[in-house]
């Protein structure tokens, strides 16, 4: 980046050089919006986090007689749930007053899973040097200094390339790593 972020109250420079990535797949509560909108109201938290671009990355799905989501294997029920939540999701966007008005929707044509529509929307998508990836079930309780955590990184190009928020899973991972039987301490 050319300039440093800052944390004026536009939030004008974090929109030039961050871009929100949420994924999302199919989930329990679909056909409803809630989640998701849960999550993009949370941003409001973190001062500048609701002005970036912000694209949403749904994953494909193959249909089966068994229900295994984790593998991208779900049921017609939920197929047809999912199918109503993208068409739900791609409406929202394009709907003055809506909570996701403005949100970029992009669906995968099949199953990529995480990863891949992570490294999809990074490598075809996001033009911005930054990128925040966030979960659609990851709402933000607190806020954070995003600017400058921008601003560390970019002072640190190459010896800092990824930061993480904690979540609930993540707080008291060390303890947990140590009390697993064979598993051993990370912070060793």
């Amino acid at each position: 980046i050319t300039e440093e972020p800052s944390s004026n109250k536009e939030g004008c420079s974090l929109s030039k050089v961050l871009t929100v990535v949420i994924t999302s797949s199919p989930a329990k509560s679909n056909p409803s919006l809630r989640m998701l909108e849960i999550v993009v109201e949370s941003f409001e938290r973190v001062q500048g986090l609701k002005t970036c671009r912000i694209i949403i990355m749904c994953d494909g799905y193959k249909r089966g007689a068994k229900h295994r989501p984790s593998r991208g294997i779900i049921d017609d029920e939920a197929a047809d749930r999912y199918d109503s939540f993208l068409e739900n999701l791609s409406k929202a966007a394009v709907t003055e007053g809506e909570i996701l008005y403005g949100v970029e929707v992009v669906v995968q044509p099949e199953r990529m899973g995480f990863g891949f529509a992570v490294k999809r929307a990074v490598e075809d998508i996001v033009t911005t040097d930054f990128v925040m990836v966030v979960h659609h079930d990851q709402r933000y309780v607190r806020s954070f200094d995003l600017a400058g955590v921008l601003s560390e990184m970019h002072s640190r190009a190459g010896s800092v390339n990824y930061v993480g928020v904690l979540s609930p899973g993540t707080i008291g991972y060390e303890k947990k790593c140590q009390s697993s039987k064979g598993v051993p301490d990370p912070t060793e």
